[in-house]
């Protein structure tokens, strides 16, 4: 008997659909030997979890390679999908619910691209290990395993519409892991119709590590139609996130106004997804002779000496998290380094004498990707759309000050990491270095 895992979160909704559990050993330059795994759900301590049982002969035989790996296909939901052509335009956009989808040049000369829309929620802080996009291939030019001319997918690096695509308006896409399939399938074809793949394995660690995700560009040089119901899968565990709607017990920007010391006025915010504050505060190229721990109360007053100086101010927030004040960064001829492939969230207000307060930008290996900002009325679609679920309550729209807007950004910080800020947070001593190279 064949049976499916259907993870769902707590609103019901389908996170994932995978396979039952695959157990596989580790012998190397020869197939890998397969065994059988049991499961049950219990309930523990009030948490419901699956229990996986590979098989005891299994794992005690002696022709059985180790490591033993236990894995299940996990296939992503799909949200959206559409194809756009060089006759779709602002006016007259591309339908979204055509029965097979387009790609490439046509004999008549019109291009044509699709977009797929994949919900990546489920995958988030997960590890990847193997990814398949499938899709069911009805008819191209020729039949054939390795042709001339291929379909690459890449992954889109900025939101879209489903509702309003047309060929001018493409979104940003990346050719990092980008892959190709030189199939094509046909009538003449002695398996027809058939699937084309693609290893995308480098685009779901992406989405796996938070990078924009969920969007897919399908380009190639010759059509391939392709009915909508295409499968991302993915070999590995799946954690879904704490969509929590929390709200902190205390107002951020009263917290920060009674401890900033200053802050207040104007402030440089990094939550970095790290959790060893030493190793990001290296990567800033910080002197290590400059280190003293201290307090807010009496960073300003003993140790940081203002413009043109620059340093941080950096110390633990949560498990997996490290947050720094940052002072006169941009000063600084290298601005906000590289902190590698993590995400990175900033804030940054200069006060009312200032530009104000900027979006809450999101980086990742150096790329800002866009922005997590909350949306200025309920329902509105945030810049980067896998964070739309925290947003939730935080719209700016009834604000009439910078003070309330810095308390939705830092409650979004406060959801996105697990923790608010609070009083035993302000109040704590973190450690500050100066940053060699400051303007004179």
């Amino acid at each position: 008997m064949r049976w499916r895992l259907l993870l769902k979160g707590k609103d019901k909704k389908l996170v994932a659909a995978g396979t039952g559990p695959i157990v596989s050993d580790g012998a190397k330059g020869a197939p890998a030997r397969r065994g059988k795994a049991g499961s049950d759900v219990v309930t523990k301590d009030g948490r419901t979890e699956l229990v996986v049982r590979p098989d005891r002969k299994f794992l005690d035989d002696a022709g059985t390679t180790y490591p033993v790996r236990v894995a299940a296909a996990v296939t992503l939901p799909l949200s959206a999908d559409v194809d756009v052509s060089t006759l779709d335009s602002d006016v007259s956009p591309a339908y979204p619910d055509n029965q097979y989808m387009l790609a490439g040049t046509m004999a008549g000369g019109t291009k044509a691209r699709v977009h797929l829309r994949f919900d990546t929620a489920g995958l988030q802080g997960s590890t990847v290990t193997d990814a398949t996009l499938s899709l069911n291939t009805i008819d191209s030019h020729n039949c054939g395993a390795a042709l001339a001319r291929g379909i690459q997918v890449a992954r889109l690096t900025a939101g879209w519409d489903p509702d309003n695509p047309y060929w001018a308006n493409k979104p940003a896409f990346t050719t990092e892991d980008a892959s190709t399939s030189f199939k094509g399938v046909n009538s003449d074809c002695a398996v027809y119709p058939d699937s084309m793949d693609w290893n995308v394995t480098g685009i779901a660690q992406d989405w796996a590590a938070f990078r924009s995700g969920g969007y897919w560009a399908r380009n190639c040089p010759r059509p391939s139609p392709a009915p909508c119901d295409p499968a991302l899968t993915r070999r590995g565990h799946t954690v879904a996130p704490d969509s929590s709607q929390d709200l902190p017990a205390e107002n951020q920007w009263d917290l920060l106004a009674e401890y900033g010391h200053g802050l207040e006025n104007a402030f440089h915010a990094l939550w970095v997804e790290a959790s060893d504050p030493e190793e990001v505060a290296a990567l800033f190229g910080v002197d290590p002779e400059s280190r003293v721990e201290r307090g807010l109360d009496t960073l300003g007053t003993s140790v940081y000496r203002g413009y043109p100086e620059v340093g941080i101010w950096i110390g633990p927030h949560a498990p997996g998290w490290t947050h720094l004040f940052a002072f006169n960064l941009y000063s600084h001829p290298l601005g906000l380094p590289n902190l590698g492939k993590r995400r990175v969230f900033e804030i940054d207000y200069t006060g009312e004498v200032g530009p104000g307060l900027s979006p809450l930008h999101l980086y990742y290996d150096g790329e800002l990707l866009g922005d997590v900002t909350p949306p200025q009325e309920p329902g509105e679609p945030v810049d980067l759309p896998e964070y739309q679920p925290l947003t939730e309550g935080l719209e700016l729209g009834g604000h009439d000050t910078y003070d309330e807007d810095v308390h939705s950004y830092f409650c979004m910080m406060g959801r996105v990491t697990s923790r608010f800020t609070d009083r035993e947070w302000w109040r704590g001593t973190r450690t500050f270095y100066r940053i060699p190279g400051s303007v004179q």
